[in-house]
Protein backbone atom coordinates (compact mmCIF):
# COMPACT_ATOMS: atom_id res chain seq x y z
CA UNK A 1 0.00 0.00 0.00
CA UNK A 2 2.26 2.11 0.87
CA UNK A 3 4.95 1.61 -2.26
CA UNK A 4 1.45 2.19 -4.27
CA UNK A 5 0.95 5.79 -2.61
CA UNK A 6 4.79 6.94 -3.63
CA UNK A 7 4.23 6.06 -6.99
CA UNK A 8 0.69 7.68 -7.20
CA UNK A 9 2.71 10.77 -5.89
CA UNK A 10 5.49 10.75 -8.16
CA UNK A 11 2.89 10.12 -10.67
CA UNK A 12 0.92 13.18 -9.61
CA UNK A 13 4.11 15.29 -9.80
CA UNK A 14 5.10 14.19 -13.17
CA UNK A 15 2.11 15.41 -14.94
CA UNK A 16 2.12 19.23 -12.86
CA UNK A 17 0.16 18.38 -10.03
CA UNK A 18 1.70 19.84 -7.20
CA UNK A 19 1.69 20.66 -3.71
CA UNK A 20 -0.73 23.58 -1.88
CA UNK A 21 1.98 24.69 -0.20
CA UNK A 22 4.42 25.42 -3.48
CA UNK A 23 1.45 26.92 -5.16
CA UNK A 24 0.48 29.36 -1.96
CA UNK A 25 4.10 30.68 -2.08
CA UNK A 26 4.02 31.01 -5.87
CA UNK A 27 0.44 32.93 -5.39
CA UNK A 28 1.73 34.98 -2.86
CA UNK A 29 5.43 36.09 -4.53
CA UNK A 30 3.39 36.67 -7.68
CA UNK A 31 1.15 38.91 -5.87
CA UNK A 32 3.90 40.82 -4.33
CA UNK A 33 5.85 41.14 -7.52
CA UNK A 34 2.00 42.76 -8.96
CA UNK A 35 1.80 45.35 -6.15
CA UNK A 36 5.63 45.93 -7.19
CA UNK A 37 5.37 46.62 -10.77
CA UNK A 38 1.73 48.53 -10.42
CA UNK A 39 3.96 50.90 -7.76
CA UNK A 40 7.28 51.07 -10.17
CA UNK A 41 4.90 52.01 -13.21
CA UNK A 42 2.91 54.47 -11.18
CA UNK A 43 6.01 56.45 -9.68
CA UNK A 44 7.35 56.31 -13.47
CA UNK A 45 4.53 58.21 -14.91
CA UNK A 46 4.70 60.56 -12.14
CA UNK A 47 8.45 61.03 -12.75
CA UNK A 48 7.58 61.56 -16.23
CA UNK A 49 4.83 64.36 -15.84
CA UNK A 50 7.18 66.18 -13.44
CA UNK A 51 9.77 66.24 -16.13
CA UNK A 52 7.74 67.48 -18.49
CA UNK A 53 6.58 70.50 -16.32
CA UNK A 54 9.90 71.36 -15.42
CA UNK A 55 10.76 71.21 -18.76
CA UNK A 56 7.94 73.62 -19.68
CA UNK A 57 8.67 76.15 -16.77
CA UNK A 58 12.23 76.43 -17.12
CA UNK A 59 12.00 76.92 -21.00
CA UNK A 60 14.45 74.04 -21.58
CA UNK A 61 15.61 72.69 -25.08
CA UNK A 62 18.08 70.60 -26.63
CA UNK A 63 21.20 72.41 -27.80
CA UNK A 64 21.23 73.45 -31.88
CA UNK A 65 23.82 71.89 -34.37
CA UNK A 66 25.59 75.32 -33.86
CA UNK A 67 26.11 75.15 -30.16
CA UNK A 68 27.26 71.36 -30.72
CA UNK A 69 29.98 72.04 -33.10
CA UNK A 70 31.18 75.25 -31.61
CA UNK A 71 31.81 72.94 -28.30
CA UNK A 72 33.38 70.19 -30.31
CA UNK A 73 35.48 72.84 -32.75
CA UNK A 74 36.86 73.96 -29.46
CA UNK A 75 38.02 71.26 -28.15
CA UNK A 76 39.32 69.96 -30.82
CA UNK A 77 41.75 72.93 -31.11
CA UNK A 78 42.60 72.61 -27.36
CA UNK A 79 43.97 68.99 -28.00
CA UNK A 80 45.41 69.80 -31.07
CA UNK A 81 47.29 72.53 -28.95
CA UNK A 82 47.92 69.98 -26.10
CA UNK A 83 49.44 67.69 -28.99
CA UNK A 84 52.15 70.19 -30.15
CA UNK A 85 53.26 71.09 -26.75
CA UNK A 86 53.43 68.14 -24.38
CA UNK A 87 55.46 70.01 -21.80
CA UNK A 88 52.47 72.12 -21.40
CA UNK A 89 50.51 69.25 -19.91
CA UNK A 90 53.25 67.94 -17.48
CA UNK A 91 53.44 71.68 -16.29
CA UNK A 92 49.66 71.70 -15.67
CA UNK A 93 49.92 68.74 -13.91
CA UNK A 94 52.37 69.71 -11.08
CA UNK A 95 50.43 72.80 -10.42
CA UNK A 96 47.75 70.76 -8.92
CA UNK A 97 47.36 70.80 -5.34
CA UNK A 98 46.47 67.29 -4.20
CA UNK A 99 45.39 68.06 -0.82
CA UNK A 100 44.28 65.22 1.96
CA UNK A 101 40.58 66.56 1.73
CA UNK A 102 40.92 66.66 -2.55
CA UNK A 103 42.41 62.48 -2.53
CA UNK A 104 39.76 61.74 0.02
CA UNK A 105 36.62 62.78 -1.84
CA UNK A 106 37.91 61.97 -5.65
CA UNK A 107 38.81 58.51 -3.55
CA UNK A 108 35.57 57.82 -2.55
CA UNK A 109 34.20 58.37 -5.30
CA UNK A 110 36.33 56.43 -7.68
CA UNK A 111 35.37 53.56 -5.00
CA UNK A 112 31.75 54.23 -5.99
CA UNK A 113 31.78 54.43 -9.46
CA UNK A 114 34.09 50.57 -9.21
CA UNK A 115 31.00 49.39 -6.65
CA UNK A 116 28.52 50.45 -9.29
CA UNK A 117 30.83 48.95 -12.50
CA UNK A 118 31.40 45.74 -10.43
CA UNK A 119 27.56 45.40 -10.28
CA UNK A 120 26.91 46.13 -13.12
CA UNK A 121 28.60 43.54 -14.11
CA UNK A 122 27.83 40.75 -11.47
CA UNK A 123 23.80 41.23 -13.19
CA UNK A 124 25.08 41.04 -16.66
CA UNK A 125 27.04 38.14 -15.42
CA UNK A 126 23.94 36.92 -13.73
CA UNK A 127 26.46 35.38 -10.96
CA UNK A 128 29.24 36.99 -8.70
CA UNK A 129 32.32 35.28 -10.36
CA UNK A 130 33.56 34.76 -14.24
CA UNK A 131 31.70 34.09 -17.11
CA UNK A 132 29.98 31.80 -18.63
CA UNK A 133 32.03 28.63 -20.82
CA UNK A 134 30.72 28.21 -24.17
CA UNK A 135 32.49 25.93 -26.43
CA UNK A 136 34.24 26.67 -29.23
CA UNK A 137 32.60 27.66 -32.08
Amino acid sequence: MFARTVFNTRQAFFRGIRHNSTSAKASALLTKFNGLKDCSIYWGKVTIELAKQIYIKENLAPPTTETFKKVYIDLYKQLLKAIENPSQILSSLKSIELSKQNVQTYGSYFVQLLGLFSLGEVIGRRKLVGYKHYPSH
